[in-house]
């Protein structure tokens, strides 16, 4: 529903999903991904059971608003204009009122996506967000923060953001291939139409280096690897280990 853009289904998606509790969100997750079987944990069994007792819902949440957001972004990377994002807010808005929604999800994204929220402002309240275990919340303002935040510190967010991306959304290989992969893709192909002088490569090289993804997240590793070796810049140790580990 999401690859053809229909915001209304997503939305009602939604709420199905976050009006459940807990044990029936795991066992729908579960029968779509085709885990069965006595003894075996699922993906989403053990994110669940590594977070705080009572954060769970939040958790949840992620996977049916989170690529709302994401596919958001993506179609504003390619060209698409805030004032039809925001269109696409008030159709989900039409679906759950901002009195039901988990961590009031839309006005996150009008203010991640639509309004001109500095960037420092947003990954800083991404932080506090993952601190209060809020994490739609805060996978949504950083989504914001990456887009708005300048090429170098943008890809230094994009590490963050894709390796908490890379374990999340392992159960769901699909969605990942098909939502979360060309999102960190089309970033770069804006930002290489928009700033081809940022990078110490040719052309021609670092477009190449756009086509290293495959939709998993080992792709999307080497493409932020490429990134960095294209853009020059300086990284924490620890993200630079990242990207040079193997998945």
């Amino acid at each position: 529903m999401l690859l053809s853009d229909d915001f209304d289904r997503a939305a009602r998606l939604v709420a199905v999903m976050t009006a459940a509790d807990e044990n029936s969100i795991v066992a729908k997750v579960n029968a779509s991904v085709g885990v069965a079987g006595a003894g075996k944990v699922s993906g989403i069994e053990e994110v669940l059971a590594s977070v705080p007792s009572g954060t769970a819902e939040s958790l949840v949440g992620v996977i049916p608003i989170v690529p709302i957001a994401i596919r958001l972004a993506f179609r504003q990377f390619r060209g698409g204009t805030t004032a039809a994002t925001g269109t696409s807010l008030a159709a989900i808005e039409s679906v759950i009122p901002p009195n039901i929604q988990p961590e009031n999800f839309v006005r996150e994204m009008r203010r991640a996506l639509v309004d001109e929220t500095d960037w420092h402002v947003l990954w800083a309240d991404a932080c506090r967000a993952f601190q209060a275990h809020e994490y739609v919340r805060g996978y949504v303002l950083c989504i914001g923060a990456m887009d708005k935040a300048p090429p170098s510190q943008s890809l230094y967010l994009q590490i963050s953001i894709a390796q908490n991306f890379e374990g999340f959304f392992k159960p769901y290989p699909s969605l990942y291939k098909e939502i979360v992969a060309p999102f960190f893709v089309v970033y770069w192909e804006r930002t290489l139409a928009e700033y081809t002088c940022l990078f110490r490569t040719a052309l021609t090289y670092t477009q190449r280096q756009l086509q290293t993804t495959d939709g998993s997240p080992k792709g999307t590793r080497r493409l932020l690897r490429a990134m960095y070796f294209c853009l020059n810049v300086e990284l924490p140790s620890a993200a630079v280990q990242w990207l040079n580990s193997s998945v």
